[in-house]
């Protein structure tokens, strides 16, 4: 199997080539490139050469890879994403389609910025079982697993049992969805279901007990005929009336213990080992935080020579890093840097963290824009990226930056109007080195690229 990316005036596209020869004419092409499967990528296919190749638009999307890329899997996704494998199962049932032709991969899952919607990539010239896919799918969650959402920890292996088995249905994941929902859901379908079954046995038993009274007291007319038919009439709905709400009371109580019983059940018996995990996990981190509280009140003593700091003393030292005089200067060597750009603008000293920098061009009234973290999402949404760069032209996720332990790493996003480096258009697949001095277009955004850790 070949990979590649392509990018042209109507989006960016992903390329899969070089798989099971298969006739031009083969039902499960016709179908794929004929219908828009919900759940699956728009694909068209070209040939070239004698090579087949299918073209899918992954425009404005990002892969499960690169989203997950050093986080952790949150049980909202989760559940997104089995919902959408799920679905997919019953697209291929209903369009009579090989499921093996899926693509498991996270490379070739993709999801958009909002994390609402994923397709996948069908390929009918696949060579790989949706089982072995399946499990390799499931291996790759459980490494990313955050252990701290219990219900992703249940999500996770209870998928993970499931791609073990011999057995794997749309509606056994669609039954593991709803055990996970079911606490949120319990208490309406419980007593739903509760009263509905109370309704039917009281009726049964009421129909029983009018019976069992009324050949009672046809018995006892025939002894006692002194007394009113009014009397006795009046008697029997009595009894009657006690008995049902008598039973109905049993009926109840029982009810409501289940219903308790049911309620007291929680995760730990669920998840067994991974519960202790967790509770020795939480224990050790409480340590670690009590133990850094310790040695940050000792190191301000020690600072400060336990005499009373004002507030601008605190702020400086947290923001420099170093230690501050014991009077306010009016201007530190080192400790401010001034930059006349048409008009006075004071520029705080770099911090520790920084690894470079992205200085806009041009630069007046702009700032610059520090980058700390290995690796970093740039784009306009704010709930997806981790750097946001508020122009309409950007895409919500548009350019990823990967640090290498010298430099940072581009790769564009299959963003819609591209990223550029010194003039040159980045390509969807293609992961460019950044040297110092480079020139970096992100959109309609122009910025220079700067190591700081040299000068550090």
């Amino acid at each position: 199997m070949k990979t590649g990316y392509r990018r042209d005036m109507y989006g960016n596209y992903l390329i899969l080539s070089e798989g099971e020869s298969l006739p031009c004419e083969a039902y499960q092409i016709r179908m794929l490139v004929i219908n828009e499967i919900p759940g699956f990528l728009p694909c068209h296919v070209h040939e070239m050469d004698g090579c087949r190749l299918f073209y899918y638009n992954v425009t404005s999307r990002q892969s499960l890879q690169t989203i997950q890329d050093h986080k952790q899997m949150q049980s909202g996704l989760l559940e997104l994403l089995f919902q959408a494998v799920s679905d997919a199962l019953e697209q291929c049932a209903e369009y009579l389609l090989d499921a093996d032709g899926l693509m498991l991969r996270p490379e070739y899952i993709f999801v958009n910025p909002e994390k609402t919607d994923v397709r996948f990539c069908y390929w009918p010239e696949n060579d790989e079982n949706f089982r072995e896919q399946l499990r390799a799918l499931a291996e790759y969650l459980l490494t990313l697993l955050d252990h701290e959402d219990r219900r992703a920890v249940f999500l996770g292996y209870e998928f993970y049992r499931l791609s073990m088995g011999d057995e794997f249905t749309a509606d056994a994941l669609h039954a593991l969805l709803r055990e996970c929902r079911q606490p949120v859901e319990q208490k309406e379908s419980t007593a739903i279901a509760v009263e509905k079954n109370l309704d039917e046995e009281l009726a049964q038993q009421a129909d029983y007990e009018n019976e069992f009274f009324d050949c009672e007291e046809d018995k006892r007319e025939k002894k006692k005929p002194g007394r009113r038919n009014g009397e006795r009439t009046g008697e029997r709905t009595d009894r009657r009336f006690a008995g049902i709400l008598f039973a109905r009371w049993k009926k109840i109580k029982k009810a409501k213990k289940k219903e308790k019983k049911r309620e007291e059940q929680s995760l730990e018996e669920l998840l067994g080992e991974e519960w202790e995990k967790q509770t020795i996990l939480e224990e050790m981190e409480q340590q670690e935080a009590e133990s850094r509280e310790g040695m940050a009140a000792e190191n301000e003593e020690t600072l400060y020579g336990g005499r009373e700091t004002s507030e601008w003393e605190r702020r400086s030292v947290a923001e420099g890093g170093g230690h501050v005089p014991h009077t306010e200067p009016e201007d530190d060597e080192g400790a401010f840097e001034t930059v006349f750009l048409g008009e006075a603008r004071v520029m705080k000293k770099q911090t520790i963290s920084e690894k470079a920098i992205l200085i806009p061009q041009p630069e007046y009234g702009k700032s610059v824009i520090a980058l700390e973290n290995d690796s970093i999402l740039i784009g306009k949404s704010r709930r997806a990226a981790d750097l946001v760069l508020p122009s309409p032209a950007v895409s919500r996720i548009h350019v990823r930056m990967l640090w290498d332990g010298e430099t940072y790493r581009m790769e564009d996003q299959n963003s819609r109007n591209g990223t550029r480096v010194n003039g040159e258009l980045l390509q969807s697949d293609e992961l460019y080195a950044l040297r110092d001095g480079d020139v970096v277009e992100i959109a309609d955004l122009k910025y220079i690229y700067r190591l700081v850790c040299e000068e550090k």
